[in-house]
């Protein structure tokens, strides 16, 4: 997958900011993530940059903030208390993974990546607050968030409100959705879930209902979320590649929650099923 400059920039520019964060930020017990204060030295517009932060202060985990130049670039480092998430997250049966978030730079990159490669919808499956979903509304796609905690859904609600930014956050099993219901396109659907901990449950769940549809098997990509270390079984998601015949793309590595402190971050896994 050819990616143009811009992207790439991006990409490499939020690795070398993570870097630096690693070193000059010694972890905690709550979510922390820089967000650039200006575009100066990531090629994304002033809009973008805006928005990312207005994310943050319209989200009620959100608790504080210090400002720090990382990698060169004057970024504001967000804290955020998510433990109530988390916990609500935990209770319902049918959750394949608890709350965990990637970072909004991730997140933003993503959603530039598949609007570049010309996807009209993303489907985030386990959107938790919606972070993947708001980046790619600002993107311009089409974007919606399955989320089966009800806090969650209401949370990314609330932040569609709070940010004018248009995204469907809909509260429901993705195991059991009906996705006929979305009248897709050509879509891209994110895994929002670690294959050990459920995330191999809920991309096989979607793309069984997606194998059903002969034409939506041509066009939809499925980004799945890997565990770190080396390549041994795709980065954990060997057997669900096999099962369902897909095709790896490309793999994309960027920053999240659960890798902030770690030196390698998490592959994002770009599959479709092979034609």
């Amino acid at each position: 997958m050819d990616l143009d400059d811009d992207l790439i920039a991006i990409v490499d520019t939020i690795k070398k900011i993570k870097s630096d964060f690693r070193k000059k930020q010694p972890g905690s017990g709550h979510l922390r993530e820089p967000v650039p204060l200006e575009p100066a030295g990531v090629p994304m517009s002033s809009r973008d940059t805006d928005m990312l932060h207005k994310f943050a202060c319209s989200h009620p985990a959100y608790l504080d903030w210090q400002d720090a130049d990382l990698a060169g670039v004057p970024c504001r480092i967000y804290q955020a208390d998510i433990n109530q998430y988390w916990l609500d997250s935990t209770k319902h049966d049918a959750s394949c993974q608890s709350f965990y978030p990637t970072w909004l730079l991730s997140a933003y990159s993503l959603s530039a990546i598949l609007d570049a490669l010309k996807f009209y919808e993303i489907i985030d499956v386990g959107s938790g607050d919606g972070r993947v979903a708001y980046c790619a509304g600002l993107a311009g796609l089409r974007a919606c968030g399955l989320e089966i905690d009800g806090s969650l859904v209401d949370l990314q609600r609330q932040i569609a409100v709070a940010t004018g930014v248009a995204f469907d956050a809909i509260r429901a099993d993705a195991l059991l959705f009906d996705y006929a219901t979305l009248d897709l396109k050509c879509p891209a659907f994110v895994i929002s879930g670690l294959p050990e901990m459920g995330g191999e449950m809920l991309a096989e769940g979607v793309m069984t209902a997606l194998s059903l549809d002969s034409i939506l098997k041509e066009k939809a990509c499925f980004v799945l979320l890997g565990k770190t270390g080396r390549d041994q079984d795709v980065y954990g998601w060997g057997s669900t590649i096999a099962k369902f015949d897909l095709v790896i793309d490309d793999i994309i590595w960027l920053p999240t929650y659960w890798t902030a402190e770690q030196e390698r971050d998490t592959p994002h896994i770009l599959t479709r099923f092979s034609t």
